[in-house]
């Protein structure tokens, strides 16, 4: 591995630009090509850009590696020796993808079978507390739910945010609050009460949902950013990156889960949760991160941003 090259896990944690986190994964797949974390980074990103030439070619490559893996001894033995299971699940995802794209294949059923085996065979990985995903209350979400189902149309009255960011083609948005000049300042000042932000016209429509996350954030003592409705489609994932607007300088991210009918799944740095309906969290998106929707249903949050009074 060429030492310029960050630690795999690093890069995770880290506030890479998303162009050099990708040039990062392939200078992984160059050097070390039977470990398949960045083949499903790559994968995600193909995927994201809907380069379906390029992503079919890719899995292609690596399902043949996983096969050369499977069938050598002796890289089975030094797999066994230097892995834990977070190593061996990417070797599953590469395999579930080619079943995915190749249902009736016998070859991807018995690597699935073989990658398991290795799985189960391996020791976990060592747990820390979590700091970047971290459950603050669980609250009741329906009456929200109501609030949200009655005004279905205005999910498409503004789509900026889709528009611009890649990573969030796959989602839609209706923003209650927005900070009108977004610029950061270096202490806490309360500009609107316990606010530093104000309502959109759109935050009457949702009341229910803007006095929960205000009185969470007076309950805090905490100045108030912007504050969002956002749902993600079904079966869609929100793909690696982070968070680097000037104006989320010295603001928390938190989520609300209002509908996730199987569970959110998060990701940040190298913490991954499965949060359920209710769940209110602190989420660090300053981290590489992601979110997934596994569901035939709409994933819906609220994600809002606060400053909290040194």
């Amino acid at each position: 591995m060429d030492t310029d090259v960050p630690s795999y896990w690093a890069l995770l944690e880290s506030r890479v630009h998303t162009k050099e986190f990708y040039q990062h994964m392939v200078q992984y797949m160059v050097a070390c090509p039977y470990f398949f974390g960045p083949y499903i980074e790559m994968l995600d990103c193909l995927e994201a850009e809907e380069r379906k030439e390029e992503y079919e070619s890719l899995l292609a490559f690596a399902f043949a590696k996983v096969t050369e893996l499977m069938m050598d001894r002796s890289m089975w033995s030094t797999a066994m020796r230097g892995w834990t299971k977070k190593e061996s699940i990417f070797i599953e995802k590469v395999v579930q993808r080619f079943l995915f794209a190749h249902p009736w294949s016998a070859q991807g059923r018995l690597m699935l079978r073989l990658a398991r085996t290795l799985t189960v065979s391996l020791p976990d990985a060592a747990k820390s507390a979590p700091q970047n995903l971290v459950c603050v209350k669980k609250l009741d979400p329906s009456k929200i739910q109501k609030e949200v189902a009655a005004h279905e149309p205005y999910w498409l009255f503004d789509t900026k945010r889709q528009d611009a960011i890649l990573e969030h083609r796959r989602t839609n948005a209706i923003v209650l609050r927005f900070i009108p000049n977004q610029k950061p300042t270096s202490d806490f000042v309360p500009a609107d009460g316990p606010h530093e932000s104000v309502r959109t016209p759109y935050a009457s429509l949702f009341l229910h949902t803007i006095t929960l996350v205000e009185e969470f954030a007076r309950e805090m003592g905490a100045g108030l950013g912007r504050v969002a409705l956002v749902r993600l489609k079904p079966y869609s994932k929100v793909y690696r990156h982070y968070d680097g607007e000037q104006w989320l300088r010295g603001r928390n991210r938190y989520h609300f889960v209002i509908k996730s009918t199987q569970g959110s799944l998060m990701t940040s740095g190298l913490e991954t949760t499965l949060f359920k309906e209710g769940d209110l969290f602190f989420f660090d998106n300053k981290k590489m991160h992601t979110a997934e929707n596994t569901s035939p249903d709409w994933r819906i949050h609220i994600i809002f941003d606060m400053k909290l009074p040194r």
